[in-house]
């Protein structure tokens, strides 16, 4: 399927100096998981699948474009990143917890070794 959110929109939630190019390749990977999602779960919303798709977009930016945790000051500064716990998954970034807040299904968070807070309920 079709990638449901742009570069642009990834963009505005996390502050990257990747080219559109990069950050692309991010979203398409989200996008595979998030079509996983949808076609399991056919009652999520476009509108959640897409902010899904935004949030974990962004992490897979973040794993790209490491955050800064601490920077120093001019002319003896120092610079530090933060590190990823390969084993948290999806869980591993601020991006990728939103993301998995966001899925209904609790896919996510499985996915991470998480226990979901809530599964989208089908009558």
């Amino acid at each position: 399927m079709a990638a449901r959110v742009t570069a642009s929109q990834v963009k505005v939630i996390i502050e990257t100096a990747l080219n559109d190019s990069v950050v692309e390749a991010c979203i398409e990977t989200a996008t595979s998981i998030v079509d996983e999602i949808a076609a399991a779960n056919p009652d999520v919303p476009d509108a959640r699948l897409a902010l899904i798709e935004k949030w974990l977009a962004a992490h897979f930016v973040a794993i790209r474009d490491p955050r800064t945790s601490s920077e120093g000051v001019a002319g003896g500064g120092t610079e530090s990143y933060h590190t990823f716990q390969t084993d948290l998954g999806y869980a591993s970034t601020q991006y990728g917890q939103q993301a998995i807040s966001l899925d209904p299904t609790g896919a996510l968070a499985r996915a991470a070794g998480k226990k979901p807070r809530f599964l989208l309920r089908v009558d």
